[in-house]
């Protein structure tokens, strides 16, 4: 068997989408594996999977990867240049992580918002 950087993650993924009664696991899986696709430079597929993984954390009520799914969802945006889209998820990570009290990630989206204004010029 031939490992690639994603395939673990994939595999992952593909269990837990025959194994609908672990959604939260799904959810993990599904966000992973959008971050293993971007890192491998397949970032079309992980902007998929990103907003995917956000969309399944609002539905189960995951506030903590519905917020991780937005500053990824914010940076692979970024990635592409596409600032206002960037911000745009930067911003809907910001209000949760001030809606849950989580100091730590709303300095995080803070420090982001300021690199995607300055990138904007």
């Amino acid at each position: 068997m031939y490992f690639t950087s994603d395939s673990i993650i994939s595999a992952s993924l593909n269990y837990y989408t025959t194994h609908p009664k672990e959604k939260d696991k799904l959810l993990r899986a599904t966000y992973y594996t959008g971050m293993a696709r971007s890192d491998i430079g397949h970032n079309e597929e992980a902007l998929e999977l990103s907003l995917k993984a956000g969309t399944m954390a609002k539905e189960l009520g995951n506030k903590n990867m519905e917020m991780e799914a937005y500053i990824y969802t914010a940076y692979i945006h970024g990635l592409a240049n596409n600032f206002r889209q960037a911000l745009r998820y930067e911003f809907k990570a910001l209000d949760i992580a001030k809606a849950t009290g989580n100091k730590r990630r709303e300095g995080f989206c803070y420090n982001e918002l300021c690199s995607y204004y300055e990138l904007m010029g």
